[in-house]
């Protein structure tokens, strides 16, 4: 009895090991064969690097490149990093090798990327919307995003009020074929193709407040008329303090450094336009650039430099007379390593101060921080030194980023028709610049400097880490 137990249990035991056998086996036999580093990355959701990154703590919405799902039918063209600056495409039984048809599947690729992103999109528009301190006037009934003050932002004349304006995604696809094919069909010159851009379609500028002197109201109208494509954001006084102070992982040492602006003007916008392009990308101009006739939105990708449809450049500059990116006009994806470095420099260099009461705001925050960090960017990859300053050529940088740097000229004029003779009002003529700081009641920084160094040098260390320790 017990050696027929014994039987029956052995039997069920062998019964068991078998059936799990067969099982095992059949799904290892449909498992794909060969499985990429890249395929996982897409199955996984992310269209990101796999590269070492710089230590960025926060992740901003990328609009342009957020890690999406993907149907197994789409054919998925990558447009991330790789390590040797290639792009890792998945393939469909129909795949062809011409270049008309790799042109097709790019485009239904794009189109697919532009109707995935949509909703992440418009959740940013809306969170800019609101830091930028534009939602709240919002005018309008239709939906339940309706501002609080009904009637909309009153200035008093002859100051012009500026609202916020949002370019929806159902214009996206609008927007690539303008570039991409309009500008460039009737044209056999090569350098007047544009590559596709990683930089999302955001414009950023500051004022004190959203009511602007007429002038500039004027200018953020040319801007609306050159940048028919981009959403254009105006942040104010109170919307730059409140970036700022937000927690940043990403530069634990920023408050602390922050401690030592004594003079909240120029050096303030210099952090603030950093760390703004930063997190959210996008195109930053000062209030004082006028857009010229040639300038378009296909400039930023390219336009007129010779460049290729594969170049995805993640930044965009002019150059200054010292052949440095321009701070006044930048324009970058979000977590851009250059905008990563450049806060660093700052941080670094604002701590370091020896003169708080007369600091050399161009090389402490402005143009010479960002020169230093373009630099550090392209010089671990470009072993030429002479290379890195290089103009009007595609350059590749850290995480095999693609910048260009060009000229402005013909382009962009700084403080177009400052010095003409203009009415400030029925009894009085004067510059157009003296009109402009007059509506606005905004001394330049450094007169608030003058009238107050005396005082602050009597009461406080001159350098910052003095400063600090008192």
């Amino acid at each position: 009895m017990r050696t027929q137990r014994q039987y029956i249990f052995a039997g069920v035991f062998l019964l068991a090991f078998c059936t799990w056998t067969i099982f095992t086996t059949s799904k290892l036999l449909e498992y794909p064969p060969s499985v990429s580093t890249s395929n996982a990355v897409q199955e996984s959701g992310s269209t990101r690097s796999t590269l070492i990154r710089p230590p960025y703590q926060h992740q901003p919405r990328d609009l342009h490149h957020q890690s999406m799902g993907r149907s197994n039918k789409r054919k998925i063209k990558q447009f991330d990093d790789s390590e040797h600056g290639e792009d890792h495409t998945t393939k469909g039984n129909n795949t062809r090798s011409t270049s008309r048809s790799r042109s097709t599947s790019d485009d239904d690729t794009r189109k697919d990327e532009h109707e995935d992103q949509g909703k992440d999109k418009d959740d940013v528009l809306h969170e800019l919307d609101i830091l930028s301190g534009g939602y709240q006037y919002m005018k309008g009934t239709k939906g339940k995003d309706i501002g609080i003050d009904k009637e909309g932002l009153k200035c008093p004349p002859p100051l012009v009020p500026f609202h916020n304006r949002i370019v929806q995604n159902d214009d996206d696809m609008r927007f690539i074929n303008n570039i991409h094919y309009n500008d460039t069909a009737n044209s056999t010159n090569s350098t007047n193709k544009v590559s596709f851009s990683k930089i999302p379609r955001i414009m950023h500028v500051t004022m004190k407040s959203r009511c602007l002197p007429r002038d500039l109201a004027a200018t953020m109208d040319r801007w609306k008329e050159k940048l028919p494509y981009h959403s254009i954001f105006l942040h104010d006084d109170k919307a730059v303090s409140k970036l700022i102070n937000q927690e940043w992982l990403e530069f634990p040492d920023l408050h602390k450094a922050m401690k030592c602006v004594l003079y909240k003007g120029a050096m303030k916008i210099d952090v603030w336009r950093i760390l703004m392009l930063f997190r959210y990308g996008g195109v930053y101009s000062d209030m004082d650039n006028w857009p010229l006739d040639p300038f378009t939105e296909a400039k930023m990708s390219g336009g007129g430099v010779n460049v290729d449809m594969d170049d995805h450049l993640s930044a965009f500059f002019f150059y200054d007379p010292f052949n440095r990116p321009s701070q006044w006009f930048m324009s970058t994806e979000p977590s851009h390593p250059i905008m990563y470095l450049a806060m660093k420099q700052i941080i670094h260099n604002l701590l370091k101060m020896d003169h708080m009461h007369r600091p050399k705001v161009v090389f402490v925050t402005g143009p010479g921080a960002v020169g230093t960090a373009y630099r550090n960017f392209l010089a671990p990859v470009n072993k030429d030194k002479n290379d890195v300053f290089q103009n009007d050529v595609v350059l590749t940088g850290i995480l095999q980023k693609k910048v260009l740097k060009t000229s402005s000229e013909g382009f962009i004029s700084v403080k177009e028709g400052y010095d003409e003779i203009v009415s400030y009002n029925a009894t009085l003529n004067v510059t157009r610049e003296e009109r402009i700081a007059m509506d606005a009641d905004m001394p330049h920084w450094t007169h608030v400097r003058g009238s107050h160094e005396s005082d602050l040098a009597s009461l406080i260390p001159e350098t910052c880490q003095g400063y600090l320790e008192a």
